[in-house]
């Protein structure tokens, strides 16, 4: 169990806690679970697998409703045929990603939402998928796996690979987030290198990368700033001095990063300028999600601590909990917040 979230600073008031309305338990076994909500938190998108009595059991694509409590049972009959590495909905919640079981040869699948049917898939990739995101029309998505990114156009599933200058001095690399820009034009991924070339790091999936010792060979986080349609940098890479974690953009500009050590930060997009930082959990942040319009930034944390900051100085203001880590958070109507949680529950609570 990660540490508990410690304290502002001296002089800092304490953080308030949030008022919780309500909470929704899944019917379905703990396990490693990759989640996302759609707009306005109407439904929770969700895959992975259990470790159960039967052995090891996939989940199929689920879309829990959450005013009526229950699954999208033509969604999970259409979904059979690709487990889940990654997850992604578009924003204007037309369509869900999901990407293959690693047992299986690697595939992404797009699935449109009404009605549950199948837009496309891709089944040649060499290696599973880390992490995925749509553009902010939803009409590119991005994949990452350790050999590089690839951007699908939506809905011809027309693929192209970027993999601007490969991986640097690591043939393997543990991409942990992707983010586009407010405008689309720029594809922020954040990875870290785990070795010198032929390690085996690949199989980090979905979770926060070991930090080898100082002696040894250092984890190499960079943020690297991709053109999403011809695939060349934009600019050098920004080496950062600890593991990366989730990135959003604030505004064209300003990045917020939500790291491995519980910070939550901002920088300056093409400088890497430090402009703000708070020290939101004891442990890394898994999930974070950005109001930009009322400048709110939500992260939840391996521990299943939330903790919900001003973005203009990254200080976290009201903080909640579930009993498990944090696998989705998502700004709902009405000043409410949405979260789920590794402990298969649904929270919502009152900003």
């Amino acid at each position: 169990m990660c540490e508990e979230v410690g304290p502002c600073k001296k002089g800092a008031p304490a953080p308030r806690r949030l008022e919780e309305i309500f909470r929704q338990e899944l019917p379905y076994p703990r396990g490693t679970v990759f989640a996302s909500f759609l707009p306005g938190a109407s439904a929770l998108s969700f895959g992975g697998w259990a470790d159960t009595s039967e052995g090891r059991r996939t989940f199929d694509l689920r879309l829990w409703d959450i005013l009526y409590g229950r699954d999208d049972e033509d969604l999970r009959r259409s979904s059979r045929i690709c487990g889940t590495t990654a997850l992604a909905v578009s924003p204007h919640g037309l369509y869900v990603a999901n990407a293959g079981w690693p047992d299986m040869p690697a595939c992404v699948h797009v699935w449109g939402l009404d009605p549950p049917v199948e837009i496309f898939h891709d089944g040649f990739l060499g290696r599973p998928v880390q992490t995925m995101v749509f553009s902010p029309g939803g009409t590119l998505l991005a994949a990452a796996t350790c050999e590089g990114v690839m951007v699908y156009e939506v809905p011809s599933g027309k693929a192209t690979a970027l993999s601007p200058e490969g991986c640097g001095d690591f043939d393997e690399s543990v991409f942990r987030d992707l983010a586009f820009s407010p405008d689309g034009r720029v594809l922020m991924a954040s990875h870290c290198g785990l070795g010198p070339k032929n390690s085996p790091a690949c199989g980090n999936i979905g979770a926060a990368p070991s930090v080898p010792s100082a002696e040894g060979r250092g984890p190499t986080s960079e943020l690297w700033r991709i053109d999403p349609r011809g695939g060349a940098h934009l600019a050098p890479p920004l080496r950062l001095d600890k593991p990366a974690g989730r990135v959003a953009f604030l505004d064209g500009s300003r990045v917020l990063l939500g790291d491995d050590d519980g910070s939550l930060s901002m920088i300056d997009g093409t400088t890497g300028t430090l402009l703000a930082s708070g020290d939101n959990h004891g442990c890394p942040i898994t999930a974070m999600v950005l109001d930009a319009g009322r400048h709110l930034v939500a992260t939840g944390a391996k521990d299943g601590t939330i903790a919900l900051s001003n973005a203009r100085d990254c200080k976290p203001f009201a903080l909640g909990a579930h009993g498990a880590g944090i696998l989705a958070l998502a700004f709902g109507p009405a000043g409410l917040l949405f979260s789920a949680g590794e402990d298969m529950t649904i929270a919502t609570w009152s900003l």
